[in-house]
């Protein structure tokens, strides 16, 4: 709540202020973000770094407000905590999830989902979203990807802005790794893999 605060009274006395809020590594959770997107008012948080907290797919539906809200344009939620509980409600696919349905209108250019958990539901959302994005940075490594996901991707890289793209840490097979390549040669934008 103090951190709230404070940013109002700054907001207050500067409505053109460009915020960059780093949270990582802090305590925060998903009330925490939650509180965060309810009670902040109406200002730019360029971006918003949540990297090894304890959010869970909670968040997810506040952390997707927070994109248009905020005008967030370069969001972090790499090594966020492995869930205990991987029902629905504390799935980080919640989270890529709600990020998908937000690409689009977003004003989003860095999405960082690294090391998350993200399982090929939460992969495959994304990479359908990705042609109709702003993004031009996408870190998926270490997570899930199935065939569906892997095709998914090799049809949106063309139609993308993506410029570099993170699959570290994804054991590839034979397959995928001709399915990426066949769309990598109609990707002119993407100069780093």
């Amino acid at each position: 709540q103090n951190l709230i605060n404070t940013i109002n009274e700054m907001v207050s006395h500067n409505k053109d202020l460009n915020i960059c809020l780093d949270l990582r590594k802090s305590p925060i959770g998903d009330q925490d973000v939650k509180d965060l997107v309810n009670n902040l008012e109406q200002c730019k948080i360029s971006e918003l770094n949540l990297d090894h907290t304890k959010i869970t797919g909670e968040s997810a539906e506040a952390i997707a407000q927070a994109l248009s809200k905020f005008k967030i344009t370069k969001l972090d939620l790499s090594f966020v905590k492995k869930p205990d509980d991987r029902t629905a409600d504390h799935s980080p696919d919640k989270i890529a999830l709600a990020i998908a349905r937000e690409l689009k209108q977003s004003k989003l250019t860095e999405l960082n989902l690294g090391n998350s958990y993200i399982s090929e539901e939460g992969t495959r959302a994304i990479c359908d979203a990705l042609s109709q994005s702003r993004l031009t940075y996408l870190n998926l490594a270490g997570c899930d990807f199935d065939t569906a996901g892997i095709v998914s991707l090799s049809d949106a890289l063309p139609k993308s802005k993506l410029a570099d793209l993170n699959l570290g840490n994804y054991m590839i097979d034979e397959g995928h790794v001709s399915i990426i390549a066949e769309s990598l040669a109609q990707s002119p934008r993407l100069k780093r893999l």
